[in-house]
């Protein structure tokens, strides 16, 4: 699963490089979630909805454990502000994550 960054869309080409990395082994799946319309805002307005955006995706995070995804297989990346929704899903999961991976950029 991926997160993308503060004022960044599905069709980024930094996306699409890391989601091809993945698709190009022919034994992944990725999830993209999709908050580009939020990212796409003043940065002082999204802030307060990072943790929104994170209890969403957990709510379907879990429910595709019980539907059966495997988490040994499964990679939660976020970058820049996608880490950080990232982590409040690794912290409010009912299931532990195996792999987290944040990478944080610096704005200013």
């Amino acid at each position: 699963m991926y997160i993308h960054a503060y004022n960044e869309n599905p069709f980024n080409i930094s996306i699409n490089a890391v989601i091809g990395a993945y698709l190009e082994r022919e034994t992944d799946n990725v999830l993209l979630v999709d908050w580009a319309d939020l990212a796409s805002k003043p940065y002082w307005q999204l802030l307060p909805k990072l943790k929104d955006i994170s209890k969403v995706v957990t709510k379907t995070l879990d429910r595709l454990v019980e539907l059966g995804l495997n988490l040994n297989t499964f990679h939660l990346i976020g970058f820049s502000q996608g880490a950080q929704i990232a982590g409040f899903i690794g912290k409010s999961s009912k299931h532990t994550l195996p792999h987290l991976t944040g990478d944080k950029n610096i704005l200013f």
